[in-house]
């Protein structure tokens, strides 16, 4: 499965602008008996030691598993839901909703509330939305994803959505002043044909149908379903078929701390003030 290897390029920046530099490093350290799950990981590299304090508390033995770890306007994930980004786990269209929804966060905060980049749910184009009586566009406004993902057409420049088929995630990233779609697709050799392209096609057709009040606006031709569809280039492969493109435990790991530290995450003081508690509570 692939998504990671372009979001992931996108949490980089927005990590350093939050990581602090004074932050100690120490060796991740698995013997304790309580983070069973924890071992799993088996890291061989360095972490910082909130990171390293952030998932142990994580996967903890806790029998907490209902606790909210991450927590935005609309969604939220438990910790139980932290297992799906445990080693050889497939990872959950939550977690990839939830990455849309911090990222969407952080560009319209970059931006002024003018997005320039969407980052839509995967699930935007699945044919099991609620409300299937309705007109797609009306779906849409059902489910708020017009408020929570998009804004004005005219200001956009991309629009990413990660796709699903069968257990294989790809990652479309339509840019929209070059009328072009470049899919990236960790499991495909650089000049095998696009296999997905017939339902990319269609995914097309169904932004232009959602779309189709600000299309009104654009040039009298312009229309998603026109849009070239070509294979991105440096596409890093997957060694396997779980990993959607995090194709190490360090990447898990690290796309759990940037989901609990995020700014986005409006549990994240409560968290923090939660894994001291239990460290505190460990020496005592």
């Amino acid at each position: 499965m692939n998504v990671g290897w372009k979001y992931e390029e996108e949490l980089c920046g927005i990590a350093e602008k939050n990581s602090s530099s004074a932050d100690n490093v120490s060796p991740i350290n698995t013997s304790k008996g309580d983070n069973v799950f924890f071992e799993d990981f088996k890291l061989e590299n360095t972490l910082r030691n909130k990171d390293r304090d952030m998932l142990q508390y994580i996967y903890s033995n806790s029998n907490d598993t209902q606790q909210v770890i991450v927590r935005n306007s609309h969604i939220h994930l438990l910790r139980s839901d932290f297992r799906y980004l445990g080693p050889g786990k497939d990872v959950e269209i939550t977690f990839l909703t939830m990455v849309a929804t911090l990222l969407t966060n952080d560009e319209r905060t970059k931006t002024c509330g003018k997005a320039r980049r969407w980052y839509l749910p995967a699930n935007i184009t699945n044919e099991t939305l609620p409300y299937n009586n309705l007109p797609l566009y009306q779906r849409w406004k059902k489910m708020h994803y017009y408020d929570l993902y998009m804004g004005s057409l005219d200001k956009c420049n991309e629009i990413f959505i990660p796709l699903l088929f069968s257990k294989h995630y790809i990652l479309a990233r339509l840019l929209v002043s070059l009328k072009k779609v470049e899919v990236w697709d960790s499991l495909a050799d650089k000049d095998s044909p696009i296999v997905y392209s017939s339902k990319i096609k269609e995914i097309l057709r169904n932004l232009d149908l959602g779309l189709e009040s600000q299309i009104k606006n654009k040039p009298a031709n312009f229309s998603f379903a026109s849009f070239i569809i070509v294979r991105a280039d440096y596409v890093p492969k997957q060694p396997n078929l779980f990993d959607c493109g995090f194709d190490s435990n360090e990447e898990r790991c690290f796309i759990a701390c940037w989901l609990a530290y995020s700014n986005y995450n409006l549990n994240r003081e409560k968290l923090v003030k939660d894994v001291t508690d239990f460290y505190l509570s460990r020496k005592s």
